[in-house]
């Protein structure tokens, strides 16, 4: 029985190098063929996916799964020779895929489907193969292969953005949890205090409070510029960061209870909805805070978190009238009694101690009567 003239081409094992930038930019071609341009998964490549674990399952079926093409009714050599090409032709795809969104980055057009496989079939021609034909041969195999391998690529870049989809899905429930956990940490803290604590005056409470208050805001009023020396008196510079901030807006997720996430495994996979997109939408932060009981602030390093919790902490330190001018939307908080607690505090804590020597509960008390309220 003769050898079928069939090839295997692992695409996912041959892309492993190429940005998503790449592949989302050729990926794309069956449906609605426009160069995406996206960059979520940073140019060291799909590659670093490897890392990921679970959420690499469905890639790891489409390995399982290489391409298999056919040698066409006129090529006139052995199986061999086929196959031998078509592994070269997959070691090469990566510089295939650059050259092809090169070529549609400077096309003055819509990228269409057949736009598309033309500049495949070009970037085949221009590949130094060792397969000696000549650019007419290499341009009736491109011809032939370029349709499979185009659809090929355009599944797995849509089966990568639904796993940007799952990461973030799973990035939010581990949020929640953790957030849970620490609601329910101050929770128990809470009602230690409330049963240990000797009862106090008005008069005391009051004392205490405005001690509490005046020793926060002049701890963290000031904002230092690390790095940046003042020219003639060589020492760094410190702002009042109340005379600078400005507010920003903030992109409110949607939270992620078990309803949410259910929907989200629903709006993840569901045959109908694919093509869908959770998306935060962007809002003043007044509205965010005025809607919102607890919130969880993300943000990349240096994107002022810290800067945005400390102008909180100042308004609600100078008392309620302040915070109450500023925030008008919500009277109701400008009551509240904050605590600001940098977690790196904490950590210098867990380094000097054998871990489980101090839970954060034990912590907590202790770091606020320590740095707040010792005359």
């Amino acid at each position: 029985m003769p050898n079928k003239k069939v090839a295997k081409i692992d695409i996912v094992k041959a892309v492993a190098g190429v940005s998503f930038a790449t592949l989302a930019a050729v990926g794309g071609t069956t449906g609605n063929p426009v160069i995406a341009g996206l960059s979520a998964i940073p140019a060291a490549g799909l590659a670093s996916y490897e890392a990921i674990g679970d959420q690499l399952s469905i890639l790891k079926r489409q390995k399982e799964k290489p391409l298999e093409i056919s040698a066409p009714p006129w090529w006139q050599h052995d199986s061999r020779s086929w196959q031998n090409l078509c592994a070269e032709i997959g070691n090469r795809l990566p510089q295939i895929l650059e050259e092809m969104r090169t070529r549609m980055q400077q096309e003055q057009q819509v990228i269409t489907t057949d736009v598309a496989r033309q500049i495949f079939i070009d970037a085949i021609v221009s590949q130094q193969l060792t397969w000696e034909q000549d650019n007419e041969q290499k341009r009736r195999v491109g011809e032939f292969i370029a349709t499979p391998i185009l659809q090929k690529l355009e599944g797995l870049t849509s089966e990568i953005e639904h796993l940007q989809q799952e990461g973030a899905l799973l990035d939010k429930r581990r949020t929640a949890q953790n957030t849970e956990q620490a609601v329910r940490v101050l929770e128990k803290i809470h009602a230690e205090l409330s049963n240990t604590l000797p009862a106090l005056n008005n008069e005391e409470l009051a004392t205490l409070h405005k001690q509490y208050s005046n020793t926060l805001y002049e701890r963290w009023k000031m904002l230092d510029f690390r790095g940046i020396m003042h020219v003639d008196m060589n020492r760094s510079i410190s702002i009042p960061l109340t005379e600078i901030f400005v507010f920003p807006d903030v992109l409110v997720g949607v939270p992620a209870n078990e309803t949410l996430e259910r929907e989200g495994e629903h709006f993840l996979y569901g045959s109908q909805q694919k093509s869908r997109r959770i998306t935060p939408q962007r809002e003043p932060l007044h509205s965010a805070l005025a809607k919102h009981r607890r919130l969880v602030l993300l943000g990349d390093p240096g994107s002022g978190k810290s800067t945005l919790l400390r102008y909180l902490l100042l308004q609600l330190a100078q008392g309620s009238d302040t915070f109450a001018a500023t925030f008008p939307e919500m009277p109701e908080l400008s009551t509240i009694i904050p605590l600001y607690m940098p977690l790196a505090t904490y950590a210098e804590v867990l380094l000097t101690n054998a871990p489980g020597n101090r839970s954060f509960e034990d912590f907590l008390p202790i770091s606020l009567r320590d740095n707040y309220l010792d005359a």
